[in-house]
């Protein structure tokens, strides 16, 4: 007979399901994995196009202004 034996069946459950759960963690905690590392490069990339138009418009306007 231990404490828990003591203890009604609902907190009994209740330290089970705890008991189970604890069991059941992962130490992958940080990992984005495949899909979210293909998210991030497709971020990326759009950032990265949307800057180099906003660039390119930018330059193409100041040498259009460049007499001659």
């Amino acid at each position: 007979m231990n404490w828990q034996d003591l203890l009604p069946a609902q907190a009994r459950l209740v330290i089970a399901y705890c008991q189970a759960a604890a069991h059941r963690v992962r130490g992958d905690r940080g990992e984005i994995g495949i899909i979210g590392a293909i998210i991030m490069v497709v971020g990326f990339a759009v950032a990265a196009g949307v800057l180099v138009a906003a660039i390119e418009g930018k330059l193409r306007g100041w040498i259009s202004k460049i007499p001659g």
